[in-house]
């Protein structure tokens, strides 16, 4: 088992010894946040939007909620099903006029050959939990996960300034704490409300440590001591975020809707994919993910490609990595 002394040494305080080194402040200045415009999040948008609609238009969108409940209900009970889909140990009781008009594939299925006969097609080699992710959105127009109902902060980020010259070292140490950082963002997420919530409260998504802040300097102590605290001094492996297994799972939702051509869900998840994409650090998971991408899809679809390397040239632009790209 890993040494979590050897690759987090006392998380340097969060990266406080960063800042009260001076030859390390010299190469890594912590007081400029990374712009990451092209990876905000669509649903604080949309929230923002939405305290912003007229009385008739919220109306209209209970309205639609409560449209959205039936259908699901409707998946849910089976009641009036024409078709049937299974997965594994899943088995959906559908509606053709739901399902059918939305993909190529399952008004195929459901007219022709053997399945047509049947009323009922099985989907052999599709992964379970991708193909219930499928369904919800055939009778929701959307698909849900247990981030999207996160109600406060879920990881920690240290700000940093993108134009700063960096040597090797300072790259290294750069990513070393930023990946420490993340690593443990769910214990230090909840050790930070817990010892200071101002700071939780005040912030949306992730929580930007400021550490010329005074305030944030105590915190950074405090929530140093908690996580040696939970962590056992650090004797135990930390799992990788949530957010890790999020972001395969939203390519794997788009690949799905692609072999089944159902364009609405691709959309879906690729907006989904790009959110996902402002939580996590590149790391090995990462790179599992983009590895993914680029076999589970047309070499013509460059859709989740261009977000990859939207997210590899910030990478480029902050750490100084990859120079072979140019």
């Amino acid at each position: 088992m890993r040494d979590h002394a050897d690759y987090i040494p006392k998380i340097y305080f969060i990266a406080l010894a960063l800042r009260r080194s001076a030859c390390i402040l010299h190469f890594v200045p912590f007081h400029v946040a990374i712009p990451l415009s092209s990876f905000r999040n669509t649903s604080e948008r949309a929230t923002n939007n939405l305290n912003q609609l007229p009385t008739y238009t919220i109306v209209g969108k209970r309205r639609y909620e409560h449209f959205q409940e039936s259908m699901q209900s409707l998946l849910q009970s089976g009641k009036h099903s024409d078709f049937v889909i299974t997965c594994g140990d899943d088995t959906y009781n559908v509606h053709k006029s739901i399902v059918c008009s939305q993909s190529d594939f399952f008004d195929a299925a459901s007219r022709f050959g053997k399945e047509g006969e049947e009323g009922k097609v099985d989907l052999p080699d599709d992964d379970p939990e991708t193909v219930k992710n499928m369904m919800q959105y055939l009778y929701g127009l959307d698909y849900h996960l247990p981030s999207d109902n996160a109600s406060g902060p879920i990881h920690v980020m240290l700000p940093r300034d993108p134009s700063a010259s960096m040597n090797n070292t300072a790259i290294t140490w750069a990513r070393r704490v930023d990946m420490t950082v993340w690593k443990l963002g769910t214990v230090l997420v909840e050790a930070i409300q817990r010892y200071h919530p101002q700071i939780y409260k005040d912030s949306d998504r992730a929580i930007m440590l400021q550490l010329d802040d005074k305030a944030q300097e105590l915190a950074v102590n405090e929530v140093y001591n908690h996580v040696v605290t939970v962590s056992n001094n650090f004797t135990k492996e930390f799992p990788d975020p949530p957010c890790c297994k999020y972001l395969r799972t939203h390519a794997e939702v788009y690949a799905l809707a692609e072999k089944y051509n159902i364009s609405g869900l691709k959309e879906a998840a690729a907006e989904k994919f790009q959110d996902t994409m402002e939580d996590i650090f590149t790391g090995q998971s990462f790179y599992d993910t983009v590895r993914f991408v680029y076999t589970s899809t047309p070499d013509t679809d460059d859709c989740l490609r261009d977000i990859v390397a939207g997210r590899i040239a910030v990478e480029k632009n902050v750490y100084g990595m990859y120079p072979e790209l140019g």
